[in-house]
């Protein structure tokens, strides 16, 4: 019932139709509960031993469902699509007897290392609904958030769809932020890749290995909540994409899309004529990529040791900082193995223009070959995984060390999923190399700024499309995001140019001299200059302090004062003339979070993505500005000013996995006013969690005098012990409302 072909009155509209209906909270239990129900009326099935995140009533003195209510720590049940679903401590959580297949992370989604893992797994393809087309076929996914609580960002890994589907002018996605009771409706058509033709080294054409096409396939991955609890209970599945030059059984061809020998299934995935642009990566560890590098060196260490660190207020051994830290490095910021004094420490941001071919060599340098990987901390740590894969309940997970492998998978670009998506993913990787390097091994993508269009008689179109901003995501969907491997990529205007750092101080992102920032860039288009800053907020970290930060920079309220605490004014936390008494320097001063600096008037884009996290939805500002919902023009090819869109203030429902460009006509608003500006995330505690910083319009006045009125209130000394508020759980919104970090740090490992 969930899929069907529509065959319209005119053949030609004819599609794919898939239904995706999802939740949270789906009350299941674990193999051996109960086979017929309790005679007791108020018992039925409720089986408390073999419940999932059983729901616990203290003030009845026993354990019920109870599955609309959120008081449950963790949150009741687990989460569902189409009533499935594919925990991925099932496929690779534990090592299974007498298998010599090592679980890794980054095997989470390919279906060989699902049988290498379960060799007596009749079929390894995820139990999640299986979506099948043929490439070139016209498809729509209807998505639907049933119940009961948090907001999804659901994924499809390869195509791209409108934002609204009868409006050609609202921008390209490729994931869609939804909340409850949402739907939407994805409408595109089936990209084409190599699977028809050989893929070197080979040179035979394979065939599908799920059994069903004489011809081959080549997997998408979709996930109804690209997040860590989402993807650790199972909410993920296959798109699976077929050469249309043979029927597939059970896959009836639609009428505008004809199947059959003699099809013409050429392909590329750029046109010849497309400028080259090349980037050379090396994923590094902190411990030892920072190193040489004296702000960053861990006191005490002989040899040297690095911390990525997220704020250095303070004394030493309280910054924020992560002893695990890992990062993407451009191999020019690289030398002899660690990043070069001066090189901004950032998360990586590459630029390229619309229509470019964009190759990537990407090295892991995580660790040498052979080397002793206890001496790594990253790699000695083991993770948590969510409840309830984290040890209880008899399920498979426990704890997980993150991936030995490093990839990167980019949202909205062309490529050929065969070689270049950057995850193994399904059967993609049978009788093909990884898409992801081992220890010491670079692997290179391919990648079209752009859409790519087979025409019925096989020739191909290119279409240059200036995306603006997507993440780039490693190949490990769990435990290398926390540790900061994170990244975005950035389609500019076709035949733009950029230079990178603050105004009167730009240089050349990419060339020999070091920008101070990579993060703030001067945009040239033909008559057009923009300001551009990317923003890049992370809700999973796993540091010292925090769990959010802004470009591996955070600033929590905790460090804006010297004794915080119940009678703080806290409203105060954002102003840098914040007085704080007995220290020194007595005022708070700059936050450590990035300062975006531009000049009045000028046009500026925020590049906004969220990297993979806990799935919380944030809603984010940038205060005195207002900007078009939809800044899109040309059938969504270029970014500009679109007279049909709405006007925000704010932009909500941004989460994990997801993106979009957030275009200011003018810095300083209308009236062009000098200024700090702040810019934000609001829900609940975000901002307090070290998620905001300032954007400053001009050269605004500044004060050597501390503001009187934004004093440190101190708690007055008292004989009386005051006990601490009780952490009542159904009363907690931190709690009841957000996804927590599976790993939240909070101390040094």
């Amino acid at each position: 019932s969930w899929q069907a072909n529509i065959i319209t009155t005119n053949p030609s509209d004819s599609y794919r139709e898939f239904m995706l209906e999802y939740q949270d909270l789906q009350l299941a239990y674990l193999d051996g509960s109960k086979t017929a129900p309790s005679p007791a009326k108020d018992q039925g099935w409720r089986d408390a031993s073999h419940a999932i995140n059983a729901a616990n009533f203290p003030e009845f003195g026993e354990v019920r469902p109870r599955l609309v209510s959120t008081g449950n720590i963790p949150i009741t049940g687990t989460m569902s699509v189409n009533y499935r679903n594919e925990p991925i401590s099932f496929r690779i959580g534990t090592k299974m007897p007498g298998s010599s297949f090592n679980p890794d992370l980054s095997y989470a989604f390919d279906n060989q290392a699902a049988l290498k893992g379960n060799p007596n797994s009749p079929n390894p393809d995820p139990i999640t609904p299986l979506m099948r087309a043929y490439q070139g076929d016209n498809v729509q996914v209807r998505v639907l958030v049933g119940a009961h609580v948090f907001a999804h960002q659901f994924n499809l890994m390869g195509p791209t769809w409108f934002a609204e589907p009868s409006w050609q002018n609202s921008g390209y996605r490729s994931n869609q932020p939804m909340g409850l009771s949402e739907h939407f409706e994805l409408l595109f058509k089936v990209p084409s890749s190599s699977a028809p033709i050989p893929v070197a080294p080979a040179t035979t054409v394979r065939q599908c290995p799920d059994g069903t096409s004489s011809a081959n396939c080549v997997d998408y991955l979709y996930s109804p909540s690209l997040d860590e609890t989402g993807l650790a209970h199972g909410l993920w599945g296959i798109f699976r994409s077929y050469d249309p030059t043979t029927t597939a059984q059970r896959l009836q061809a639609l009428p505008n899309n004809p199947v059959g020998a003699g099809t013409n299934v050429t392909y590329a995935t750029c046109p010849s004529s497309a400028p080259k642009r090349i980037f050379n990566v090396t994923a590094v560890t902190a411990q030892k990529g920072l190193a040489g590098i004296p702000q960053f060196q861990v006191p005490g260490t002989n040899p040297p040791q690095g911390e990525l660190i997220f704020n250095d207020r303070g004394q030493r051994n309280n910054w924020i900082g992560s002893l695990m830290g890992i990062m993407y490095v451009r191999n020019e910021d690289l030398q002899n193995g660690q990043v070069r004094s001066g090189t901004p420490i950032e998360p990586l941001i590459l630029r390229a223009n619309a229509g470019d071919c964009i190759t990537v060599n990407l090295t892991n340098a995580l660790a040498a070959p052979n080397s002793d990987l206890s001496q790594l901390k990253v790699y000695d740590h083991k993770f948590n995984w969510p409840s309830p894969f984290n040890g209880n309940n008899s399920m498979p997970g426990g704890w997980q060390q993150m991936s030995h492998f490093v990839g990167l998978h980019p949202q909205l670009l062309s490529y050929d999923a065969a070689t270049s998506f950057g995850w193994n993913v399904g059967w993609n990787s049978k009788g093909r190399a990884d898409q992801f390097a081992n220890f010491g091994e670079k692997i290179t993508y391919t990648w079209y700024a752009g859409k790519i269009d087979r025409g019925s008689n096989g020739s191909l179109t290119y279409t240059p499309v200036e995306f603006g901003a997507l993440n780039l995501f490693p190949s490990d969907p769990l435990f290398q995001h926390p540790n900061g491997l994170i990244g975005q990529m950035i389609i500019e205007p076709q035949g733009s140019t950029w230079t990178c750092g603050e105004p009167n101080n730009e240089k050349p992102c990419d060339g020999p001299t070091t920008p101070t920032t990579r993060a703030s860039a001067t945009v040239k288009a033909g008559t057009v200059s923009f300001r551009e800053f990317s923003v890049m907020i992370s809700d999973a970290l796993f540091t010292s302090d925090t769990t959010s930060a802004i470009n591996y920079r955070s600033e929590p309220k905790n460090f804006r004062y010297a004794q915080p605490g119940a009678n703080t004014d806290f409203s105060c936390m954002t102003s840098n003339m914040l007085v704080l008494p007995n220290a020194s320097p007595t005022q708070t001063g700059e936050p450590k979070t990035p300062i975006f600096r531009a000049n009045i008037g000028n046009q500026v884009r925020f590049r906004m993505t969220h990297p993979m996290g806990t799935g919380d939805s944030q809603v984010f500002t940038v205060h005195g500005h207002a900007w078009q919902r939809n800044p899109y023009q040309k059938n969504s090819l270029i970014i500009g000013d679109n007279n049909l869109s709405q006007w925000l203030g704010s932009r909500d429902n941004h989460g994990s996995s997801d993106h979009f460009d957030l275009v200011i006509p003018q810095a300083g608003g209308k009236f062009g006013r000098v200024g700090d500006y702040l810019y934000t995330t609001y829900l609940a505690d975000q901002a307090s969690l070290g998620s905001w910083g300032i954007f400053r319009v001009g050269d605004p006045a500044t004060s050597t005098q501390g503001n009187a009125v934004c004093k440190n209130q101190q708690i007055p000394p008292t004989t009386t012990a005051v006990p601490a508020p009780a952490d009542n759980a159904p009363t907690n919104l931190r709690k009841r409302f957000h996804r927590q970090p599976s790993n939240p740090g909070g101390s040094r490992p």
